[in-house]
């Protein structure tokens, strides 16, 4: 992913599981890998993503994923031709996040899921270009994890069951953050991130961190291993 950052000049990359949207519906992903963020600004580019209206906005691409059923990329200008991304709170929100213009590679992994990954400029560069998004394209297309062996069995499908504040702390926690530290990058107490985290739990029937972590993640770290 190094590499292609390189290739591309983009920021950020992340990688993650979500589940499969019709167009207009809310955006629900979870376990994220990434590089490129900076201190907090995960946290505030999983505000962003959540947003009710980033649904809507996404969903050229996500229409176009299922009418494919095959391996699709995309730039933002054509996910969002109108720039509603850029308009409202929505805007605001990736504005704090320092997010600006993106590719979006998504493959369908079952009916019911897929692997996606997105690279990012910082908020204010110029956009990718054509020839950057066939690149993207070409080089995730040749890499054999993106196809998501490593995940859960049942692939994260009970995910849209949460709440979106939720699938933040999830998220998070997936990411490795202590209680303390997402309670600073949500800008909630710590006790709120206790009743959310004990939820969390709870949904998926998990005693620590720990649990949680392998529960997702492990088959992550395999593949990681054998690469």
């Amino acid at each position: 992913m190094g590499g292609l950052m390189e290739l591309v000049d983009a920021d950020a990359w992340v990688w993650t599981l979500g589940c499969e949207i019709k167009a207009g519906e809310r955006q629900t992903c979870v376990g994220f890998l990434h590089e490129g963020f900076q201190e907090n600004q995960f946290a505030s580019f999983l505000v962003a993503l959540e947003d009710a209206e980033m649904g809507k906005i996404a969903g050229r691409f996500y229409q176009t994923l299922a009418d494919n059923a095959a391996h699709t990329t995309m730039r933002r200008q054509e996910i969002d031709p109108e720039g509603l991304a850029y308009q409202g709170r929505v805007g605001e929100l990736w504005k704090a996040a320092d997010l600006d213009a993106n590719i979006m590679s998504a493959v369908p992994l079952d009916e019911r899921s897929i692997s996606g990954v997105a690279v990012y400029r910082k908020f204010g560069r110029p956009l990718f270009s054509e020839s950057e998004r066939q690149l993207v394209h070409i080089v995730l297309s040749e890499v054999p994890w993106l196809h998501a062996s490593g995940w859960p069995e049942d692939r994260g499908v009970e995910i849209p069951q949460l709440s979106p504040r939720q699938r933040m702390v999830l998220n998070l926690l997936l990411d490795g953050k202590s209680r303390r530290e997402i309670a600073g990058d949500l800008e909630i107490s710590e006790h709120t991130v206790g009743d959310y985290t004990k939820a969390v739990y709870g949904f998926f029937g998990v005693n620590s961190h720990a649990e949680l972590m392998r529960r997702f993640m492990g088959g992550l770290a395999e593949l990681e291993n054998d690469g």
